[in-house]
């Protein structure tokens, strides 16, 4: 990225100029019918594409207010996640001056923005700590570090945790999906969707190759996302889109959990998604699903395509019972949720 933060302290916000790339631009609050009731509390964020528009905004739900807001920047943004605290969001940003996602800062409202890395890669699928005192970072090249560092600019505590390739063994690699999670315990989990340890993986930071274990495979029929730690750990839930192999679609979307030991695989819940999903943004067939955790572990939430034009937001209790849809605006693409306090 080949500017400096221009929302720093020691920097002038420029509030005057539609060019401006982080320009907060407030939007009218959603109209979706929010079950406020089946939340408990928090702030809850996800991303919103319309259809009409092809407009991208960042949704804020405050269930404890009872109140929704929308905002967007002068640029491309994706893939936000929320700091446990609910003060700050990090997520992937490309503006006109650009050839690649960077990671970016800011707090809950969208003021504040600043980059955290320059990089020539494209950064993407940001994610904080349980305590929020660090993010974990990806760069999607061909090695595909993932780093951890404080959630500020050029951070100087900025440290690799794994790799995905390696020169001495080529064909042995991960293309990760959906993102990263973090155990209190320093543990990670993703999914990768290729290669001879495809399915969920279980990751040892700072061992490289060797900290890599195939936690589940997955079938060919299948593919999981999103996977995450419940805040104590002791769970990873995770969403598995089972497909029909000879017609592009989807049959059903399950929510699972595990023990981070491999052990106590459970099914939640399944639903049946709108058949065939479709990204209108890029004119294919294929749609992206998220899963979250609630701050005390007592719900999950999720994202499903359930008609033409519209994916929307569910919750269920850590058991699985009490389904309850959240977003419901028939002509929004809503995706990449998180949950903060």
């Amino acid at each position: 990225m080949g500017f400096l933060c221009l929302f720093a302290s020691s920097c002038k916000k420029n509030e005057d100029t539609e060019e401006d790339p982080l320009k907060v631009i407030t939007l009218t609050p959603p109209t979706d019918k929010i079950p406020y009731e089946a939340l408990g509390s928090g702030q809850i964020l996800f991303c919103r594409t319309g259809y009409i528009t092809g407009d991208i905004a960042f949704i804020m739900i405050d269930v404890d207010k009872e109140v929704t807001s929308a905002f967007k920047l002068n640029s491309l943004m994706h893939e936000p996640s929320i700091s446990p605290d609910g003060s700050k969001i990090v997520f992937s940003l490309f503006t006109n001056t650009t050839t690649a996602y960077d990671n970016y800062i800011m707090n809950s409202n969208g003021s504040g923005c600043c980059l955290v890395y320059q990089s020539v890669y494209q950064d993407r699928y940001p994610a904080w700590t349980i305590d929020g005192s660090k993010i974990l970072v990806f760069s999607a090249s061909l090695y595909g570090p993932l780093y951890m560092q404080s959630p500020v600019e050029n951070a100087t505590d900025r440290v690799e945790l794994t790799k995905f390739y390696y020169d001495d063994d080529p064909s042995w690699f991960i293309e990760p999906s959906g993102g990263f999670s973090i155990s209190p315990g320093q543990k990670l989990v993703c999914s990768n969707l290729i290669n001879q340890i495809r399915g969920l993986l279980r990751i040892e930071p700072y061992v490289g190759k060797s900290g890599v274990s195939l936690l589940l495979p997955t079938p060919a029929d299948q593919h999981f996302e999103s996977p995450a730690f419940s805040p104590d750990g002791l769970k990873i839930a995770f969403l598995v889109v089972e497909t029909e192999p000879s017609v592009y679609g989807w049959n059903s979307v399950s929510v699972k959990t595990i023990d981070p030991d491999g052990s106590n695989l459970t099914e939640l819940l399944r639903v049946t998604p709108f058949k065939t999903p479709i990204d209108w943004m890029h004119n294919n067939r294929v749609c992206d699903v998220s899963l979250c955790w609630s701050p005390d572990g007592k719900k999950i939430l999720f994202t499903v395509p359930t008609e033409e034009y519209g994916c929307h937001l569910f919750v269920i209790n850590s058991d699985g019972t009490g389904l309850t849809q959240v977003t419901d605006n028939s002509q929004a693409y809503d995706a990449d949720v998180s949950w903060g306090r």
